[in-house]
């Protein structure tokens, strides 16, 4: 093994046994790993199995009304499947923070100095999950190849197919890891991410929604059947993925082998533009806009976003929860997950435009003539309004499609949580400052949030007009007590001016 490879992996064992907290060798990460990746393959094995041959007993029964070549539910699966796993995976590198695990690693100056190659770097930090994918996705195809042939549906074709499948999905990952290895990232612009969510909602919604109606049996009037020529089209498909991932990743390889670490950078890098605010209000919603966990965040909206989308093609596939039996108390569970997911989103705003960083510039307004007012309000509005805008469609949806009346408390749960923030962090002193300026509340403040938050989505469960207008009115009133806090933070509390 060359020197430089054993250095990338060897430094990123460390980095990994950091973030763990765990105080083993590098020797025995490496044992832990071949037995987590030998666990997965034959975890993976037993599952597809144990599904493959349900499938094959249900689809020669007559079960789930399928009339296409015999065996053909199983393979289509397979692969699928594997399509999923490996389109979920290049979707976290492009979009999470994995896309900045070469370019934007914190030791490249470290690894200049050490001589470690970038391509060895994407090796230690790519390879063992393009590993992980083609373990998972080869054990997938194995234990539908073994129940074909045991059941006597094998044919070469499919045989063919699963064969060559775990090996594109593994280029591709590769392909698109290498690339973003070794390019420098670019920033997502909104458009960007709003056609990867829009793309993920057709694929997620529209295998969702076909899965519902083939399942309940109401694509049957229409002779659907899975279609004879589906075997060329998936082929055809593997085989582009698996040629392009594997040009992507020569054309990166020779890249990082040409290019190891730069000194300087290729592209010329735009600064925002800054624009002068007129007011407290607009001067908060500037930092609001371009805090550092934007990116976090738009994660998050995002994920609500696919869940509402698949909730509401199983909906509009015919599934109908509140008539399911042991789902039909499942609306239950959507205020909960608003309230959850509000919190977060929340905690995230709060890092860079939280009360902890707000209140000393809040205070130096205050002194210089600004009403108490127009403060408290500025930041009420921007944040409640910012969150209110990107989660309430999505949970009004996934109320709708979980009960068939959209969740019209959403509003009120989610502007609660959010004025829970706020409060937990007027009320408390206590700050734990970053060394990069941001903050963190504090164990006291986060559970004044969480017991503030609480009531209006407990409310939210009540059925009917009462629980709604309950919610509504709790959160009225907590908006008024935060208000009141807040006002009581800036003039009087301990303030960093002050000090």
């Amino acid at each position: 093994m060359p020197s430089s490879l054993a250095a990338a992996i060897a430094l990123e064992g460390l980095r990994l046994l950091a973030a763990l907290g765990w105080s083993i060798s590098l020797r025995a990460l490496g044992w832990l790993a071949i037995i987590t990746a030998a666990a997965i393959a034959l975890l993976a094995f037993a599952a597809g199995l144990t599904v493959f041959r349900l499938l094959c007993s249900l689809e020669a029964e007559g079960v789930i009304p399928l009339n296409g070549t015999a065996g053909s539910l199983a393979s289509f699966t397979a692969i699928t499947v594997v399509i999923y796993l490996a389109g979920g995976v290049a979707l976290r590198e492009m979009l999470g923070p994995r896309r900045l695990a070469v370019q934007g690693n914190p030791n490249r100056g470290l690894f200049r100095a050490l001589d470690v190659e970038m391509r060895h770097v994407f090796l230690a930090t790519c390879g063992p999950r393009g590993l992980v994918v083609f373990l998972a996705s080869a054990s997938l195809a194995t234990s539908a190849v073994a129940t074909l042939a045991m059941s006597g549906l094998a044919r070469p074709a499919s045989v063919l197919l699963l064969t060559a499948t775990p090996f594109a999905a593994t280029a591709a990952v590769l392909g698109i890891g290498g690339w973003l290895a070794a390019h420098e990232a670019r920033p997502f612009t909104l458009a960007h991410r709003s056609a990867v969510v829009m793309l993920g909602s057709a694929a997620l919604g529209v295998p969702a929604y076909l899965g519902t109606r083939l399942l309940s049996g109401g694509l049957e009037p229409r002779g659907w059947r899975l279609p004879t020529m589906w075997e060329p089209v998936a082929a055809a498909g593997i085989l582009a993925a698996g040629l392009g991932g594997a040009w992507l990743l020569t054309v990166s390889w020779a890249r990082m082998s040409r290019d190891s670490f730069p000194l300087r950078s290729s592209r010329t890098i735009r600064r925002p533009r800054t624009s002068k605010a007129i007011n407290p209000t607009a001067a908060l919603w500037l930092n609001l806009v371009s805090s550092r966990h934007h990116h976090a965040i738009a994660s998050t909206v995002s994920l609500v976003t696919l869940a509402a989308s698949t909730a509401a093609a199983v909906r509009l596939g015919g599934f109908q929860a509140e008539k399911a039996g042991p789902s039909a108390s499942i609306g239950t569970v959507v205020p909960c997950m608003a309230l959850v997911v509000t919190l977060t989103v929340a905690e995230l705003l709060s890092k860079d435009n939280g009360l902890v960083v707000l209140v000393p510039r809040l205070r130096v307004l205050w002194e210089n003539g600004s009403s108490t007012r127009s403060l408290i309000s500025g930041v009420l509005c921007t944040q409640l309004g910012f969150t209110l805008a990107l989660l309430t469609p999505g949970f009004a949806v996934m109320g709708w499609a979980a009960t068939g009346v959209p969740f019209w408390g959403a509003p009120s749960v989610i502007a609660a949580a959010a004025s829970a923030t706020v409060l937990g962090s007027s009320v408390s002193t206590a700050v734990v400052k970053q060394a990069d300026g941001s903050a963190d509340v504090s164990l006291a403040a986060a559970l004044l949030t969480l017991l503030a938050a609480a009531p209006a989505g407990l409310l939210a469960l009540i059925p009917g007009l009462f629980g709604l207008i309950a919610s509504c009115l709790y959160t009225v009133i907590l908006l008024g007590g935060v208000a009141l806090c807040f006002r009581q933070r800036i003039i009087r509390l301990p303030s960093a001016s002050r000090e």
